[in-house]
């Protein structure tokens, strides 16, 4: 039986004053790395005000640790390297600053997903299940964190120049043993990450059917953040595959707006505020989807009937 994030407990004692002092001065670095990009910043908040919150308020729970990861994940991974950066990282001449830039930013984006998962694993008790659930939660972050382990020391890292759409690869500065022949089975490793997800997607409904109170309450509002993103992604995927460039990038401004949610809900989940009314916040925003669709629609409708005439 697990414990919602709000119970009370023994151990549930708050950090004092200098624990306080150094969490906060542990997430304001990542913010203002994520000013540097604009939208790094705005997808960083959340996590890193609930993450501050909750590792204060709760220490011995690992959601808040985890989400403050989460805040540094999402500061460095939309940080777009300067284009004449890029072509010194392609050229080998880049400096030390440079070079770090680049790892810290590749590394950021290839742990979102990670920490996304294993949150969804954790929420809300902080610790991995019990029994078969236990071990095979155990089993496949293990896998997942190698592989973002074994990715740092890549032949290859991806980043995104500035005023580009599409990341480029570039050499990897902390590459070990670029020859060796694994790093092939290393660049197929997405089919993996997206058979870990969709079982942790099923591990979370299983969860929430069982869950009760609460806890269900609790699950209910990460279960629903956790769809959008899925959701934003599949548009974004789709729209760039349908349309010159994704209409600039646009495709993707519904995966863009769905990131934050997950820490929108924990904070939700944690505070229990309106915490059972988010079926009704769901309503009115497919509700506000489909106006905002329609109208955008007569809109582009309108504006292709005045060109042809």
């Amino acid at each position: 039986m697990t414990s919602p994030v709000g119970a009370t407990s023994p151990d549930s004692r708050p950090l004092g004053w200098p624990g306080r002092i150094a969490v906060i001065a542990l997430v304001v670095p990542a913010l203002l790395v994520g000013l540097a990009s604009g939208y790094g910043f705005l997808a960083a908040a959340p996590y890193g005000f609930v993450g501050v919150f909750l590792a204060i308020r709760r220490p011995r729970n690992s959601v808040g640790w985890l989400l403050l990861a989460l805040g540094w994940a999402f500061g460095f991974a939309f940080v777009n390297v300067p284009t004449a950066a890029a072509q010194q990282l392609l050229g080998g001449t880049a400096p030390p600053a440079v070079m770090a830039l680049a790892v810290l930013s590749n590394l950021g984006g290839g742990s979102l997903t990670v920490l996304l998962l294993v949150i969804a694993i954790v929420f809300p008790s902080g610790r991995l299940p019990t029994g078969r659930w236990g071990r095979l939660a155990r089993a496949a972050l293990t896998l997942v964190v190698l592989l973002m382990v074994l990715s740092v020391c890549a032949p290859t890292i991806s980043i995104t120049p500035v005023g580009s759409e599409s990341a480029i690869n570039v050499p990897n500065p902390l590459a070990v043993v670029p020859g060796w022949p694994l790093w092939s089975v290393l660049s197929a490793s997405t089919p993996i990450i997206a058979v870990l997800t969709i079982a942790v997607v099923i591990s979370m409904f299983l969860r929430f059917g069982r869950a009760r109170g609460v806890e269900r309450a609790q699950l209910r509002w990460l279960v629903w953040s956790m769809a959008a993103i899925f959701v934003g992604f599949i548009v974004g995927l789709v729209g760039d595959g349908i349309f010159v460039n994704g209409l600039g990038g646009l495709v993707w401004i519904p995966a863009e707006i769905a990131f934050p949610l997950p820490a929108v809900a924990i904070g939700v989940a944690v505070l229990r505020y309106r915490l059972y009314e988010i079926d009704r916040v769901i309503s009115r925003t497919i509700s506000w989807a489909a106006v905002t669709l329609i109208l955008g629609s007569l809109f582009v409708a309108v504006i292709s009937w005045r060109r042809r005439c």
